[in-house]
């Protein structure tokens, strides 16, 4: 009997710490389950806006480089020593010049010898010709006296040429912005001797992107370009293109273009200065396409997939995926969505990571609308 007792006893203690655990377990289950409940009917918020066509703008800097439109490297034609050179840098000279001269002593005894040279064919062959016309010379003969007189002619020219060219002369107005040499020193042809620059009008290099080259070549875009410079603050110069490269550089894959404009009266600009270049394109809407620009943040791109945004569909307060084609960036930080999109249409713009398909999300704030 008492054996018995122990055995319920026993039995009892076992079963007892068994029951609250299992009532542990249920209740944690149920918690969980009412937390996952609690879970799904969380609305999540977002900020939206709704897109519109409109007049699409790109701004966009880029720096610049000075340069004068007009400018020379400018040398000899000849070698020899230097005798003159009356130019300094920063000088302002006139067409016409001088700017550097080569000893003429050797060239002019070039020349008398060609002249001498030169009279001596012209005599030989004034006698062939009588002689020929007598019949008392051969064709050949003649030929070869008339070839003779024809090289002393050339060479008496050339000589002439060569004691001109010992005179280095400006070919324009201009400013002087490099000397490379020093007066006595010898030259050889085609030695850089000055820069001569004319910077009454000025150019302005850039490099841009293929994708704003594609604005500059648009006919259907008002196209806006002016520069601005630190030394005159607060003033824009407008721009006109001058020239641009047709294949883009390797190495960078953007496109050199010449811009260029006068030289301001207020200031002097001068080459190698720097300059911030402004670009502005705008295409009106309904020029060609619709065009419609969202914040760039509103694109997502997900590992090995297109773009896409996340469109609000304000009936049923939920969200769908929907793939887009993009352009290009606009100064604002907008992006213009070239194919996915319309007017209208709805985006979430902020609180887009936690975002799943169909998901139901409320906007936090009033929406926005582009105009």
């Amino acid at each position: 009997m008492v054996h018995a007792q122990r055995v319920v006893t026993a039995s009892r203690a076992v079963v007892l710490p068994v029951a609250i655990l299992l009532a542990a377990v249920l209740l944690l289950t149920g918690c969980r389950k009412e937390e996952k409940e609690v879970r799904r009917q969380v609305v999540r918020p977002v900020k939206v806006m709704t897109v519109r066509s409109s007049a699409s703008t790109l701004t966009i800097s880029f720096p610049g480089t000075v340069r004068a439109a007009r400018r020379a490297v400018l040398s000899f034609k000849v070698s020899g020593p230097l005798v003159k050179l009356p130019v300094e840098e920063g000088q302002h000279v006139k067409k016409g010049d001088l700017i550097a001269q080569i000893q003429k002593r050797d060239f002019q005894t070039a020349l008398e010898e060609a002249r001498a040279r030169a009279l001596e064919a012209e005599r030989q062959f004034s006698r062939y010709k009588e002689l020929y016309a007598r019949k008392q010379v051969s064709r050949a003969d003649y030929d070869r006296y008339r070839a003779a007189r024809d090289v002393a002619r050339a060479r008496l020219e050339d000589a002439r040429n060569q004691l001109r060219d010992t005179s280095l002369l400006a070919p324009f107005d201009g400013v002087i912005s490099k000397r490379y040499v020093e007066n006595f020193q010898k030259v050889q042809a085609k030695e850089p001797i000055a820069n001569l620059q004319d910077i009454t009008r000025i150019e302005i290099l850039v490099d841009v992107p293929e994708q704003v080259m594609a604005e500059i070549r648009d006919k259907e875009e008002t196209l806006e370009i002016f520069a601005t410079f630190d030394s005159i603050p607060g003033k824009k110069f407008p721009l006109e293109v001058k020239e641009y490269s047709t294949q883009a550089d390797p190495a960078t894959q953007t496109y050199q273009v010449v811009l260029v404009m006068d030289q301001p009266g207020e200031a002097n600009i001068l080459p190698g200065m720097t300059a911030l270049v402004t670009a502005r394109a705008t295409r009106a809407a309904g020029a060609g396409e619709q065009v419609i620009t969202i914040p760039a943040i509103a694109v997502m791109d997900a590992a090995g997939d297109r773009p896409f945004v996340w469109i609000f569909d304000p009936k049923t307060g939920t969200v769908h995926r929907r793939f887009v084609t993009i352009g290009r960036i606009t100064g604002s930080s907008d992006i213009v969505i070239r194919e996915g999109l319309k007017g209208g249409e709805t985006i979430v713009i902020a609180g887009l990571t936690q975002l799943e398909e169909g998901m139901k999300v409320r906007p936090w704030e009033k929406q926005r609308e582009r105009k």
